[in-house]
């Protein structure tokens, strides 16, 4: 009898470390890191006579904690490269006016994770980001000026991932948020590279 009680104590202990081991409420790593660089683009528009280059590159650095298996809260910092206008003036002083726009983001954001077969994953995010948005113009021997304004605003991201190890995993990843200027905003997004360190 006393046997067969420390074999049905043995079996309950396995089977409730099994069943710990299957709890979606427990994370399999607690904390990550995320780095990634891409093509950076924003949603602007240019005029007749302006010469204008929209798209450049950006990085991305971040953190994260696993609250649930699923579900994490992510924090990091977007730059989200600039966008480059020209225009003549017809000023001797200043034939040309350049202007260089420039956004960088603080972002904080929930990350869900559905549970995915093999070593494909894949993630969305929806958060919000203190954007910064720096505007420098040069207009030639009459030297250059800059204005900037930091403004709350959504952010919003998603990433495809291959995991090579259970600690690396590479990234496809896609972030969006909006810049503002002068009450002139735009779109601004970010196609990365990158990886994700799990530990």
């Amino acid at each position: 009898m006393k046997k067969l009680a420390m074999a049905a104590l043995a079996l309950i202990a396995m089977a409730s470390a099994q069943a710990q081991s299957q709890d979606p409420a427990t994370p399999e790593s607690k904390a990550y890191l995320v780095v990634a660089g891409g093509a950076t683009h924003l949603n602007a528009e240019c005029v007749n006579g302006v010469s204008c280059k929209t798209s450049s590159t950006g990085f991305k650095a971040g953190a994260g904690w696993n609250v649930a298996r699923n579900l994490s809260v992510e924090a990091g910092n977007l730059s989200l490269g600039s966008a480059k206008a020209s225009a003549a003036t017809g000023v001797v002083s200043a034939p040309i006016v350049n202007l260089d726009l420039k956004t960088e983001a603080w972002y904080v954001a929930g990350v869900w994770t559905p549970p995915s077969a093999g070593n494909m994953m894949w993630d969305v995010k929806l958060g919000v980001a203190s954007v910064k948005t720096t505007a420098t113009v040069t207009a030639g021997s009459l030297g250059s000026a800059a204005a900037s304004e930091r403004k709350a605003k959504v952010y919003a991201g998603a990433d495809l991932g291959f995991k090579v190890n259970p600690n690396l995993t590479i990234l496809l990843g896609v972030d969006v948020t909006e810049t503002e200027l002068g009450g002139n905003k735009y779109g601004a997004s970010m196609l990365s590279l990158g990886a994700k360190f799990a530990f």
